[in-house]
């Protein structure tokens, strides 16, 4: 008699491998799922903490910070003596992150030198070059990134730092997917301040909670946007212009509608990486007044925005223009409903 074998028979398997191969092809979304639930929460509470610092500095300085401070007039209509000084930065010592703030004092001091300038990384201390804050950063906007030109390192902009311009002596600084919003629907409006558009945030003026008559429940202080191409300024906070320090509801979040930025190779002119539909990121070149930037996020089918009372919520792509500009406008008197 012959002696029965223990074992699997080829045919039987093949057939266990391809159960497995799609077992593994059913659970790998459902990872993936989970992974970007968990930094959609990171970004979440990264946003919160920005309001509630706005807060915090609101209640030891009896204001807001100025949403960018510029000297009008030094080394011309947007002189940079300074012109990068943020909300972003103002907020530093409320987030544990003095030391990094007290480096760049530039309410105590002048510089003839624009960071985007070549000889530009002489204006900033070698202690922040290259440093990132990872509160400014959402973990979900990790598509971007690489190596600087000129041996500047294996930094990019996924790492949460950029340079200002390649081919020239300039820092290496931090970078933010979160930016203030600013009054009207572009660059030139947020200097103007037309009556019926104001923000949260406006030019050499800081603001009283008081002005947001609307509600601070119903007026957004911050919204998301992308950090960009580790060669482009989107994100960069530290120059003057939609896409680096303003934002605009001129378009609904993640619009396929370009966004019109500084004609310049670090933003969407020639040498730039210009429009990318298909990353998120369209854009068309144009004049300064004209320039403008709106939410955009690596999250599916919207982006957060974190407002005025601290409550961070979820806007859908699909919201309402009218309703989406009007959560941006302090004291338009709208009624807001459901969004």
């Amino acid at each position: 008699m012959l002696e029965k074998k223990n074992g699997f028979t080829l045919v039987e398997l093949l057939v266990v491998i391809a159960i497995i191969g799609v077992l593994v092809g059913l659970l790998l979304p459902a990872v993936q799922s989970a992974r970007e639930a968990a930094r959609r929460m990171q970004c979440s509470n990264n946003l919160k903490q920005l309001a509630l610092s706005v807060h915090n500095y609101a209640d030891t300085h009896r204001k807001t910070p100025y949403g960018s401070l510029n000297w009008v007039g030094v080394t011309g209509r947007h002189g940079c003596n300074p012109e990068w000084p943020y909300l972003l930065h103002y907020l530093l010592p409320f987030m544990e992150q003095r030391q990094y703030h007290d480096l760049l004092p530039w309410l105590d001091r002048r510089t003839t030198i624009c960071p985007w300038m070549p000889g530009g990384k002489t204006a900033f201390p070698d202690a922040v070059q290259g440093v990132a804050i990872n509160a400014w950063i959402c973990p979900s906007d990790t598509q971007f990134g690489g190596t600087f030109p000129g041996g500047a390192g294996s930094f990019g902009s996924m790492h949460g730092i950029k340079p200002p311009q390649i081919g020239t002596n300039g820092p290496i600084l931090a970078v933010s997917n979160y930016l203030g919003v600013f009054s009207g629907l572009n660059d030139g409006e947020a200097r103007s301040e037309p009556a019926s558009r104001k923000g949260a945030f406006r030019m050499n003026t800081a603001r009283s909670f008081a002005e947001f008559t609307d509600g601070t429940s119903n007026t957004f202080l911050m919204v998301e946007y992308l950090r960009g191409y580790s060669t482009d300024h989107r994100g960069f906070i530290y120059t003057n212009r939609a896409s680096s320090q303003y934002i605009y509801p001129t378009n609904t979040p993640n619009s396929s509608n370009p966004e019109n930025l500084l004609n310049h190779f670090l933003w969407c002119g020639a040498g730039s990486p210009g429009s990318q539909p298909r990353q998120n990121l369209p854009c068309v070149p144009g004049g300064t007044d004209a320039n403008f930037a709106s939410a955009r996020s690596r999250h599916t089918g919207g982006v957060q925005v974190g407002s005025a009372d601290g409550s961070v919520r979820f806007a859908s792509n699909g919201i309402d223009l009218i309703t989406w500009r009007n959560l941006h406008w302090l004291d338009d008197g709208q009624v807001i409903g459901d969004w």
